[in-house]
């Protein structure tokens, strides 16, 4: 279970899942875990931020893809929780993204 910081900024929590994912596979991880919210960023402290979830989806996408591409790069599993974008008016889901050997994301809402 790698322990990281996580933030409102999906780029800075993007940096540091990678960063982590980097020490992790050096020694030979095959499978790296993070907590809730590692990516997109965790409500928690933070709900004044997430009122009315009007999230800028892009960046999450953008780490997500970086994160996948790193995974790729090391041959390790990754599951990374991050908020879920739904379709319509629905709140996002909290979710974990499973990125598979073979470097396809999953997301289970």
């Amino acid at each position: 279970m790698a322990q990281t910081v996580v933030t409102t900024d999906p780029g800075e929590n993007g940096r540091v899942v990678r960063a982590a994912m980097r020490q992790a596979a050096g020694p030979g991880a095959r499978l790296v875990h993070f907590r809730e919210g590692a990516l997109s960023g965790y409500v928690g402290p933070a709900k004044a931020y997430y009122a009315g979830w009007d999230i800028d989806w892009a960046p999450v996408a953008a780490e997500l893809r970086a994160t996948t591409g790193l995974a790729a790069e090391f041959g390790v599993w990754v599951v990374v929780g991050g908020n879920h974008r739904l379709t319509g008016g629905h709140r996002p889901h909290n979710s974990p993204w499973v990125i598979n050997v073979h470097f396809s994301t999953y997301s289970e809402t």
